[in-house]
Order: structure tokens, then sequence, then C-alpha cells
């Protein structure tokens, strides 16, 4: 029998009712979709930054990557435990305001230095997101509605990125040759540094906003019944369930490799091998992930739901092994075509079938993780998604176009090797633990 008042028995407690669940999904998609536009907004003011603060492209290198995943990765698990015990809710209005904060700092930089920490502290602020959220929503929805929530959720991500594309520029136009821009106490600033303020200024807001949205009560086997679980056990409770999370942090990496090719290196596909001008590159990828990708997450959650109401346990699993094979197909042969009009034809079944696990890899980990674990184990399995699929997979590519083939023409084919490779060790990895999967889902489920 379940003695803690703070954690609710799923077969006899009403859940949240539908329209407080999904307010608060709204609300965290538009928390997410302008992470991912803070996240991005460095790319995309690259050249002015280096003039101006005189870098290199190493410090840049170090500014785009290291000095966002790293950070990231550092801060992500403290907060991942802090949300099991707490307010899920209250850590992510914390999280929302701090990276809005830091991003606008970032266009209070005068070195590299200030930037880099600036940058630093945007992902310790956005690593509050996403393993909260995913916690909550397992005390929001029911295990077979899940998935679709999830799925609208995920699709913050590209709407985030899409919308970073085509609203980054029209920012940077808007503020474009405009001389003597200044802040109050601040001072005069370069167009840039500009922007970087008003893409920071809408998550001061935001953060605000969200505290409207209610922190659901938990739900779910907890081991020591509402108390943090000490790390001993949950290294305990890691090694006894490796196989499952092996198998889902790495399946579920390397099958997100395609969509971080098509983020990285489609825009150089596109303008070295098919021929596209720079900015229309953007805008037509721009479009495609705005319109392909979210419908791909959403399709993706629905599929894993309708199987899971059949009654199917390793439903996610499944949703992954359907988009591994479609992805076979799509992500080996979309980047060999060399016709401009049958590229865009055949990247967009690739560019779907690249976000369809952006919701089951998240939602699977709901179903198989004590509440009291729910946040830490997504952390971990973000730290896959860093380390794996925005770390190795684009780096590959780089190496192969560069040093196998010393062609930047054949980064359409380095892009085929990759996806290929990755998809399959994939497919074999998730259909090896879908039945460790379906029972450690079923000891949650019971």
């Amino acid at each position: 029998m379940n003695t803690n008042p703070s954690v609710l028995d799923p077969n006899v407690q009403p859940w949240p009712s539908p329209v407080r669940a999904w307010f608060a999904v709204a609300l965290l998609v538009f928390a997410l979709a302008l992470s991912f536009v803070d996240r991005i907004i460095l790319a995309l003011l690259v050249d002015p930054i280096r003039k101006d603060l005189g870098l290199q492209d190493h410090h840049l290198g170090l500014l785009l990557g290291f000095a966002f995943s790293a950070f990231y990765i550092v801060a992500a698990f403290p907060i991942a435990r802090l949300a099991d015990r707490h307010s899920r809710r209250l850590i992510i209005v914390c999280g929302v305001f701090a990276w809005s904060v830091m991003t606008a700092v970032c266009g209070l930089a005068q070195s590299f230095w200030q930037l880099f920490f600036a940058r630093a502290g945007v992902a310790a602020g956005e690593a509050t997101l996403q393993p909260s959220a995913y916690s909550m929503f397992s005390d929001y929805f029911p295990r077979e509605r899940l998935g679709m929530a999830l799925g609208v959720y995920q699709s913050g991500i590209y709407l985030g990125v899409g919308f970073a594309f085509l609203a980054g520029g029209l920012v940077l136009e808007m503020v474009k040759g405009v001389s003597g821009l200044s802040l109050p106490f601040v001072g005069e600033l370069h167009p840039w540094q500009f922007a970087f303020v008003v893409v920071g200024a809408p998550g001061v807001i935001l953060a605000l906003i969200l505290l409207a949205v209610r922190e659901p009560p938990r739900r779910g086997a907890l081991a020591t019944k509402g108390t943090a679980m000490p790390l001993r056990d949950v290294f305990a409770y890691i090694r006894a369930n490796l196989r499952v999370y092996a198998g889902h942090y790495l399946g579920f990496a390397l099958l997100a490799i395609p969509s971080f090719t098509i983020a990285m290196w489609a825009p150089s596909y596109f303008i070295r091998v098919l021929g596209y001008a720079p900015p229309d590159a953007a805008r037509t990828l721009g479009l495609m992930i705005l319109l392909l990708s979210p419908a791909g997450a959403l399709f993706g959650g629905f599929l894993a739901d309708r199987w899971q109401k059949q009654g199917h346990l390793d439903a996610p699993i499944r949703v992954g092994l359907v988009a591994a094979l479609v992805l076979f197909v799509t992500g080996v042969g979309a980047p060999l075509v060399t016709d401009p009009a049958l590229a865009v034809l055949t990247f967009c079944p690739f560019v779907f079938a690249s976000s369809m696990p952006a919701a089951v890899a998240p939602t699977a980990l709901q179903l198989i993780a004590p509440n009291q674990l729910r946040a830490q184990m997504s952390a971990g399995f973000l730290l896959s998604l860093n380390l794996i699929s925005s770390g190795i997979g684009p780096t590959a590519i780089g190496l192969i176009t560069s040093v196998l083939f010393a062609n930047d023409r054949a980064v359409g084919m380095s892009m085929s090797i990759v996806n290929g490779v990755a998809v399959i060790l994939s497919g074999v990895i998730l259909f090896k633990m879908r039945r460790a999967f379906s029972e450690a889902a079923g000891k949650q489920a019971s």
C-alpha cells in the first residue's frame, strides 16, 4: 500500500485535467523552442563577432561547442537530481529566467572570455528544462497518451531550429547597418550584440508566465517513499538495469545522428553539391525543418500511443525500429542525389523520418524509470545525445570528407556513410533490447 501522500497510485487517483495538462505542454513547447533559438543564434552571428572581438576559428569552435556542451553536461545531473525531489515547475522557471538573462549578457560581452562564460551560463540554464519537463509529463498523462504529449513537446526543438534560421536572419536585417544602438546604463552596442539582447528578452517574460503551470502530484513506484534516493542506490539500480538503459541510450543516440547531420552538414551539401546560394539553402532547409520535423515527431508519438493501447509494452522501441528502417533508405540515399529538384523531394522524407524518434526516446524512459529517477535517467540520455549524436556524428562526417575523400564536394557521400552505419547499429541495438525493455516497462505498469 502506498503510504506516501506525495506519490499517487495511478490505478486509483485521477489524472490532472486535460486542460491543465495541455496548457503546461503549450507553455513548455514555447520554452523548448526558445531554448533552441537562444542556443543557435550564436551560429548566425559568427562573422560579425569574429570581426568585432578579433577572434579566430578555434575561438568560435569553443564557443559553439565546448562552452555549451561541457557546461550543459556538468549542470544536467545535479539539476536532474533536484528535479526528482523538488518542484520541477520552479526549477524550469528559474532555468528559463537564467538562460534568457545570460543570452542577453552574451550581447554585452567585450572579449572572448566574457562571451565564453556567458555562453556557459546559457547552457547551465537550459539544462533545467528537458529532464524536468519529461518527468512532469509522466505525471500529467497516462501511458497511452504520453507519446503524443511528448511528440508535441519535442516538436518545439524543430520549431526553434526552423525559427532560428528564418527569424534569426530577420533580426540581423533589422539591425544591419544601424549605428548608434544603445541601452540605458550599458551604452552603445554593435548590431550582433543588440541581436542577443532582443532574442534573450522574451524568455524573461516567459519565465513569469510559467508560474501559472501547476506542479502535478508524483505517481509511480518510488524506491524510498518520497525521500531522495541515495546515490549508492541510484548506481545499484543502474547496474541492475544496465542492459535496458545502455541499449536505450546508445540505440536512440545513434538513431538521432541523421537528424544532427541535417542540421550541421545539409547546408554545406546544398551549397557545395547542389549549387544553392547560402541564403537559399538556409531558407529551403529551414522550411523543411519547420514543417516536416514537428510532423515526424508527432507521428512517432501517435504511433507509440496506438501500439501502447494495443498492449505492446515495447511500443517506443517499435517506433524506433520503424524509423531506423526508413532512415536506412532515406538517410543513405538522399545525400547521394545531385539534381537539385530531386534532392529536395528525397530530403523531405529524410527530414520527416529523422524526427520520428524524438518523442519516443524520452517516452521510453518515462515508462521504465521509477518516479524518483525519471529526471536523472533523462539527463543520462541527454548526455549520450551530446556525446554521440551532436559530437561523434557530425565530426565523423568532417573527417571522412577532408581526410578520406579530400574533396569538399564529397560531403554528401560522407553523410550517407555516417547515416548508414549509425542507423544499422541503432537498429541492431534496439532490436536486441526489446525484451529487456518490455520487462522493465511491465514492472512500472504493474
